[in-house]
């Protein structure tokens, strides 16, 4: 069966989520009454679990050294914990250069779980055709998967989703 908070199969015969730590309940009777306050218990549980996730994304400086160019600064940017994604999309408020003549833009997701060792994830973006500035955003799908956000004045493209769990 599939966890109600983070959606991750949940072995046969166990009784919390080895993922998200919600218990799983056997129903009995009115089920509609029942799904409905187990859904209300999903949700709260959802969102504390998910304050537990940091997402961010690497930035990289670059610098001219004697003619070469050589990375200067490597650098995280939150875009904040997961619970404030979910059904909405988080902008970083830093614009990012467009690199030409690339079909897809790799960015480092950096994912923070209390208490863990940070994670990366390389996520693959359709690149923007547009000789502009861009944002980079990230938002939490239904399913507790993140998708990067590319946008500018004229268009937006975004990422295949990912798991962050």
């Amino acid at each position: 069966m599939r966890c109600m908070v983070c959606f991750n199969e949940v072995p046969n015969g166990v009784d919390v989520c080895p993922c998200c730590g919600f218990t799983q309940y056997d129903v009995i009777g009115d089920t509609k009454e029942a799904l409905a306050i187990l859904g209300t218990m999903a949700d709260k549980h959802r969102n504390v679990f998910l304050k537990k996730y940091d997402l961010g994304v690497n930035i990289f400086t670059w610098k001219d050294k004697d003619g070469t160019i050589v990375l200067n600064e490597k650098k995280r940017i939150s875009f904040g914990t997961c619970d404030t994604m979910q059904k909405n999309t988080v902008w970083l408020e830093s614009q990012f250069a467009r690199i030409p003549d690339i079909s897809e833009q790799s960015v480092e997701l950096s994912v923070i779980k209390s208490g863990e060792p940070e994670k990366i994830i390389e996520v693959k973006i359709p690149a923007l055709k547009e000789a502009e500035l861009q944002k980079l955003g990230a938002e939490m799908n239904d399913d507790l998967t993140v998708s990067l956000v590319l946008k500018n004045d004229t268009s937006q493209t975004k990422s295949n989703p990912v798991s962050i769990l």
